[in-house]
């Protein structure tokens, strides 16, 4: 497939061969012209190379002598940028110094305002998405919302029903602005892909429509002529993809970790091709004026800049194989905070990125293009140089998508997560949704209490604690069966070890007590013998109430109710014990209590309770993972706890519900809420989370 030129220049003018283009556009006659090509929706374009600036100003004084008026110029170090209109043709031309090119792009007039006016009535802030794993709220501070992208991955849409999903966006708006009707003075789209417009495709059908008021939606989707030929595939085969995903959903037991569940379906995945009509189609049934992006575009709403830095335009001419590559780029400023918006955009735009524009890409935050897959370079990453990752993704899906449908984590997006200038990671589709305020706060404190609890991110069933003298203890030590029977045991041995080194900060690591509070879930210290670190950790204390080969050189303690122990001025107290059964303990270290509940059930926390037992504190472990028959509210109640800890990933107690009947409870969807609670910390992350127990 080859470019296809629509147009010449004729006495100085524009002759394009197709219908509905603009006419009587006057010609870019500077330079060397690649050729004239259709942008899409009625533009075309000229690429002009060996061009230089003073030839972009003789073309503007042309267009001045042919009665054009300016609409807006920009300056991007020594890029220049320039929209000209005469009421009937539109047309924007800039220069790029490094490559010393002109793009024009010409398209028939439509009128449109830049501007919203400044009203400080809200905190202006970045808002993650929790029902929407595909986008981003920006809320400004007249209280409006720009909303970047909207979609869900394809096997959400496959599982829920349309209306819902939108509805809980909806929700969300509502929540951010404290009002039922929702004002979007720009939709921004990054590019023509389901994930990232399912949302406008279908919202203009929902009964609820009517709350919302959208003026602008900025996007640019490139002619088909300049993507890759490809086959529509046929209505019926992707309905019986979506029957399929469904059917993988609902049969999921036991034998598929939930990593695999959600994200890693072993069969092809059909999605809607030619969308980007879909799109064009979905666009025309809002009252909203459609805005075809264009570099050095500026739009100031109520105080916040959003600045179009790269579009499809900006590679022409060429034939688009990804459409992740047609992405815009967009640069959002607040004061002295930037931001850069990526969309999906891979190695090839970035690359053009960078030798437009150069340092200007430096920002405080980044939104993490194609989700953490397959994105930009690493040259790009380091260029921007940020303090905060936005990621339009789940956490669980960066961490785990990189199996069948070729969804895995590049090494460019794990390089920048490891960059030592990133301070913060921000996740879609969390429980709740995050708020990022805006100037960004970048006093971020490191964690140096002598005293911390970690919630491991290298098991899914481990908490570790650090006591003053550099000694752990450690809460159980393992991985839920799914896991532990389908990854590498010495690498989940060893990492697990690693968090220990490093939380302990010694090379060999001692263990004042080994608390297993329930039968499952041991296998770090039912394999700690045959592990070729076995000779760098001492384990002082083992406190259990299970059948258990003592093969470990320690001092065995069974955990008998109501005794209490001092482990090097930690003290426990046993909350609960029965023999291969479990084990509930209060921890007091430093007047901070904790209580481990490891897989407590209804029945034992009503029997706790009976016993008067006195079980307020300050950190709770909710039991068994928050599932059903995790203990009765009124022992949660009664803990009063500000932190609740959870031996599972947030994804997995958030949408995991497998036929063997794992689904979060009423109880513990409760105890997420208690208003009591200020923080939940969940395990199975990319990174273990500490909190301070100092005095």
């Amino acid at each position: 497939m080859k470019d296809k030129n629509i147009g010449f220049v004729k006495n100085g003018i524009y002759v394009i061969e197709k219908t509905g283009f603009p006419k009587d556009v006057p010609a870019f006659v500077f330079g060397e012209s690649k050729g004239v090509f259709s942008g899409g929706d009625n533009s075309f374009i000229d690429c002009i190379n060996n061009s230089s600036i003073e030839n972009l100003f003789d073309y503007i004084s042309i267009l001045e002598q042919k009665g054009y008026s300016k609409v807006f110029d920009n300056k991007i170090g020594d890029n220049h940028f320039y929209s000209f209109t005469n009421l009937i043709n539109l047309i924007f031309v800039y220069y790029i110094d490094n490559l010393k090119s002109v793009k024009l792009i010409a398209e028939p007039y439509y009128e449109f305002s830049y501007h919203e006016p400044i009203e400080n009535i809200a905190t202006p802030s970045v808002i993650t998405s929790s029902a929407c794993d595909r986008n981003y709220y920006i809320r400004l501070p007249n209280n409006k919302l720009v909303v970047i992208d909207g979609g869900w991955r394809i096997e959400d849409r496959s599982r829920y029903d349309i209306k819902d999903l939108l509805f809980e966006m909806y929700k969300e708006m509502v929540e951010i602005c404290g009002n039922e009707h929702v004002n979007i003075p720009l939709w921004i789209i990054t590019h023509a892909h389901t994930d990232h417009v399912r949302v406008l495709e279908y919202l203009y059908q929902m009964p609820f429509l009517n709350k919302f008021t959208i003026d602008r939606i900025l996007y640019n989707f490139p002619d088909n002529d300049h993507l890759v030929d490809r086959e529509q595939a046929p209505q019926e085969k992707i309905l019986a993809s979506e029957k399929q995903l469904k059917e993988w959903h609902e049969r999921a037991s036991i034998d598929y970790p939930y990593e695999d569940i959600f994200y890693n379906c072993p069969f092809p995945v059909y999605d809607t091709m030619n969308y980007e009509d879909v799109c064009r189609n979905a666009f025309n049934q809002y009252d909203a004026i459609q805005i075809k992006a264009h570099d050095g575009m500026m739009f100031n709403l109520s105080g916040v800049i959003f600045e179009v830095l790269h579009t499809p335009d900006d590679d022409m001419p060429t034939i688009y194989e990804m459409m992740n590559d047609t992405s815009l780029v967009i640069k959002m400023t607040y004061q002295k905070n930037s931001t850069i918006w990526l969309g999906d955009m891979g190695v090839i735009p970035g690359d053009s990125c960078i030798e437009m524009y150069g340092d200007y890409l430096r920002c405080d935050a980044v939104q993490v293009s194609h989700h953490g897959w397959g994105s930009a370079s690493w040259e790009f990453f380091k260029l921007l140089n940020p303090t905060i990752l936005l990621w339009n993704n789940s956490e669980f899906g960066f961490q785990y998508a990189d199996k069948y449908q070729g969804y895995g984590k590049t090494e460019s997006s794990t390089k920048l997560f490891n960059m030592p200038c990133v301070k913060q990671n921000y996740f879609c589709n969390t429980i709740k949704m995050q708020y990022i305020d805006m100037p960004f706060n970048f006093d971020y404190k490191e964690d140096n209490s002598t005293s911390k609890l970690l919630v491991s991110a290298a098991s899914d069933k481990t908490f570790m604690i650090k006591l003053q003298n550099g000694k752990l203890i450690l809460i159980n030590g393992g991985w839920r069966k799914e896991m532990w029977d389908k990854y590498d045991h010495n690498k989940l041995l060893n990492n697990l070890f690693d968090e220990m080194k490093k939380l302990s900060e010694n090379e060999i690591v001692t263990i004042a007590a080994f608390i297993l509070t329930d039968k499952e879930n041991n296998q770090f210290i039912n394999n700690l013998n045959q592990c070729d670190f076995k000779d760098k950790i001492l384990i002082e204390n083992i406190i259990y109430n299970q059948d258990l080969n003592k093969d470990i050189n320690s001092n065995y303690i069974i955990a008998n109710p109501g005794e209490c122990f001092d482990f090097d001025g930690a003290l426990l107290n046993v909350l609960y014990s029965k023999r291969n059964s479990t084990t509930v303990v209060k921890l007091n270290i430093n007047d901070k209590k904790i209580i481990f509940t490891g897989n407590m059930t209804d029945a034992i926390s009503e029997e706790i309770l009976s016993n008067d037992i006195d079980i307020n504190c300050n950190i709770v472990q909710v039991a068994n993972c928050g599932y059903n028959n995790c203990g009765v509210l009124d022992f949660y109640k009664k803990c009063n706890a500000s932190i609740n800890i959870w031996n599972t990933s947030e994804y997995a107690y958030r949408f995991f519900s497998k036929n063997e009947g794992y689904e979060k409870s009423d109880v513990s969807t409760s105890v997420y809420n208690f208003e009591h609670c200020k923080e939940n910390y969940f395990s199975d992350r990319i990174l273990p989370q500490t909190i301070s127990l100092d005095k």
